[in-house]
């Protein structure tokens, strides 16, 4: 009987050895690893997730967030093309003390208010228009040239870099402008050249 009991007892040990090495597998070590419980599993090679896994608070892509842009802002609008300022017949070559002479592009070129006239002229050759001006002012340099670079951007012209930085010139396809300040004990006094070109 005991040794039936024995035989008995061999079996079953040696059953539960087998089952155990079953399940520990060819390397007899340890178990496979098992997925960590942040729900992230990473994929055979290590370079992401494994399909399926269920994504962790933060590793979406974010929406933009309310309130900014989506699209990139708009270009500011274009210059206007430049156009002729005079056109032919020009007026005739002249000039004139303590007044504007006859033909003098006044619009763009006229005295700031509160200048006196000193002299002025214009010269007409072919398409081209050519037009000085000296006038005094009690004003500043600085002022003066703030009044008319406002003018000459007003009308559509850019400014642009003299020799001299003295002095402010501005121009576009048919125009060229520039004016010069000398301040004196008594105001200023100032010049101004221009060159127009017909259409």
């Amino acid at each position: 009987m005991w040794a039936v009991v024995a035989a008995t007892a061999v079996v079953v040990v040696g059953g539960l050895t087998l089952a155990v090495m079953l399940a520990l597998g060819p390397g007899g070590g340890s178990a496979a690893p098992v997925a960590e419980s942040s729900g992230m599993s990473a994929a055979a090679d290590g370079s992401g997730p494994a399909p399926g896994a269920t994504p962790v608070s933060g590793s979406e892509v974010q929406p933009p967030e309310a309130g900014l842009p989506t699209q990139a802002p708009e270009r500011l609008p274009a210059r206007e093309a430049a156009t002729p300022r005079v056109q032919t017949p020009l007026p005739a070559s002249g000039a004139a003390e303590g007044s504007l002479v006859s033909g003098y592009p006044v619009d763009l070129a006229g005295p700031t208010d509160g200048s006196t006239v000193i002299d002025s002229s214009v010269s007409s050759a072919g398409d081209t228009l050519q037009f000085s001006l000296r006038a005094r002012s009690d004003a500043g340099a600085d002022d003066l040239r703030s009044a008319l670079g406002a003018r000459w951007s007003a009308a559509g012209m850019a400014g642009g870099t003299a020799d001299d930085p003295a002095v402010l010139s501005y121009g576009d396809a048919y125009s060229s402008i520039s004016v010069a300040v000398e301040e004196t004990g008594t105001g200023s006094v100032y010049t101004v050249y221009g060159v127009l070109k017909a259409g």
